[in-house]
């Protein structure tokens, strides 16, 4: 834990997704974010303290999608030409139904009933 502004009223997490080695083979690299509203790591009790969260994507196009509990979510992606980020995609949301939409709650079946 690094202390940027210890008066401040917000943390920041990150992680990288995948690692730096796969630049070589020109895998996609990026890295997530979540800010939470807490002084001290201590404050952190649960997710329902994060207030917004983004990941970026670091390949052939630069993209970035970016959420909060007051907004939707959009995705961005940087236009070289014109110096911009631009919105692809705005007001983001999960449909009530549908097809699966994360692997882990897909695979829900195959967990401990503990779980």
């Amino acid at each position: 834990f690094v202390s940027l502004n210890p008066g401040g009223t917000y943390i920041v997490v990150y992680d990288p997704l995948d690692g730096s080695q796969n630049v070589p083979v020109g895998v996609s690299v990026g890295a997530i974010f979540g800010i939470f509203k807490a002084k001290t790591l201590k404050d952190i009790v649960s997710g329902d303290d994060l207030v917004a969260s983004a990941y970026a994507l670091f390949s052939a196009p630069l993209l970035f999608c970016f959420g909060d509990r007051k907004s939707s979510v959009s995705f961005f992606q940087y236009s070289f030409g014109n110096k911009l980020w631009e919105a692809i995609i705005q007001d983001h949301k999960i449909p009530e139904k549908g097809k699966t939409y994360c692997i882990n709650e897909g695979n829900c079946g195959n967990w401990d009933r503990l779980i």
